[in-house]
């Protein structure tokens, strides 16, 4: 999700939100990882068609797929459909296991994954649990 929706915490009855931002905006909050993506393929992909998502569109007129969410985006490289630009946090795993391989070096983005809640409910005893859990 990201932070630009403007998520009305308490009527969604949140407590804590990850967004995909630039920062905390109006909330409390604390970045996951750095903001870094990588592009990431198949193992033995040759395709070069971008696979693009909300969080990381193409070029106005670059012929790309388009999907959903960075994990889609990761689900059809994998599958030999093209080349994505992702979340480095994201694909981590994905790359560890062989499922997709890293084409390039990560580059540093504005946007990241951000843990975000209102002030009240940061201080909240639970969402301190969950943070300190999340960010350890």
């Amino acid at each position: 999700m990201s932070a630009d929706s403007g998520i009305d915490f308490t009527e969604a009855n949140l407590d804590l939100a990850i967004f995909w931002s630039d920062g905390a905006g109006e909330h409390e909050g604390v970045a996951l990882a750095e903001a870094f993506m990588v592009t990431v393929a198949g193992p033995g992909s040759g395709s070069e068609t971008r696979i693009a998502w909300p969080g990381c569109p193409v070029a106005e007129g670059e012929p790309a797929l388009r999907l959903g969410d960075a994990g889609l985006a990761i689900d059809a490289a994998a599958n030999g459909l093209g080349q994505a630009n992702v979340p480095a946090m994201l694909a981590e795993a994905d790359i560890a296991a062989g499922r997709v391989r890293q084409v390039g070096d990560p580059f540093a983005v504005k946007r990241g994954y951000w843990l975000v809640a209102p002030t009240p409910q940061w201080r909240q005893a639970k969402v301190k649990a969950l943070v300190a859990a999340l960010t350890t």
